[in-house]
């Protein structure tokens, strides 16, 4: 019974990993080092006053997704793999991550599932420390490479060892690929220039509607009617910017009140560039509603 066990777990292990030549059961913790690689540095700039650009939050949060990225275990990502055996059990391997504070903790694991809560493993855990610093003009981000590996090995059932899930060397080139391949993780922010207002016009509601649905994009494409109020959504396009626009029409002394909301976006990039013109096309928007609530 114990032989057919080992011969069914090395069987394993060579299917899923294809270096059982180089692998062998551990049965003892030990910790090894990395060799010392030099730090990573990138910049963000921060937006000009008025604009929502590049934030700590969002650096940190776009670091932790890109070492998570090339962290991930083939199309398993960060969930263990699995694969049911003929005992009833199910072998689990891959690698999880978390994250503290500033530490990246990464683990690659190889075990069995027996149960819901009995989870036997050999783990080997690394991490990558990273500092995010913000000065009045920029935010820097540091990332420094993982300086060890711990094993802690686990046993089967009946005390026979699991394979970790690469070895020593293995663990080295896997943990220093990721370092070497990690790059300034991208941000774009996106931002809108917006305004609001009210103003009479001649006609009643139904009309008023009707001319934005001649001259205007009908973004819900459904208008709404509720307590003798028109509610609908339109875009229109004004000196080149596309402007999502929401009205309100009230029946008003015969006549009609219009309430509008404007809304057009921008988009704040890393190296502080930006696509916002600081909302000057807010009053050529406004005026063609007008325009059109007239017409």
């Amino acid at each position: 019974m114990k032989l057919n066990k080992v011969a069914s777990l090395l069987l394993s292990f060579t299917v899923l990993t294809g270096c059982n030549t180089t692998l062998i059961p551990s049965s003892e913790e030990k910790t090894f080092q990395f060799e010392n690689i030099p730090s990573k540095e990138f910049k963000y700039i921060k937006a000009p006053d008025g604009l929502i650009g590049v934030q700590v939050r969002d650096v940190r949060s776009h670091t932790i997704n890109e070492l998570k990225r090339l962290s991930s275990w083939g199309r398993c990502n960060l969930s263990l793999c699995s694969k049911s055996t003929v005992s009833g059990l199910a072998d689990k391997w891959g690698t999880t991550a978390s994250v503290n504070e500033n530490t990246f903790n990464l683990n690659f694991i190889n075990g069995e599932l027996y149960d819901s809560t009995r989870f036997k493993k050999t783990t080997t855990s690394t991490s990558f420390q990273f500092d995010i610093t913000e000065t009045e003009n920029e935010i820097t981000l540091t990332l420094h490479s993982a300086k060890s590996a711990h094993l802690k090995p686990g046993r089967n059932a009946i005390g026979i060892p699991y394979f970790p899930l690469l070895n020593e060397s293995k663990t080295k080139q896997r943990v220093e690929s990721i370092f070497n391949s990690f790059t300034k993780p991208k941000i774009t922010k996106k931002g809108s220039h917006r305004s609001t207002g009210e103003f009479n016009v001649p006609f009643d509601p139904a009309s008023v509607i009707t001319s934005f649905e001649r001259l205007a994009s009908r973004v819900n494409a459904q208008d709404s009617t509720i307590e003798r109020k028109y509610k609908d959504s339109f875009t229109l396009k004004v000196d080149g910017k596309y402007a999502h626009v929401n009205l309100e029409v009230y029946l008003y002394r015969g006549k009609s009140k219009v309430a509008y909301s404007i809304s057009y976006p921008y988009e704040v990039y890393d190296n502080g560039t930006h696509t916002s013109d600081s909302g000057k096309a807010l009053s050529s928007i406004e005026k063609r509603v007008k325009e059109i609530a007239n017409s």
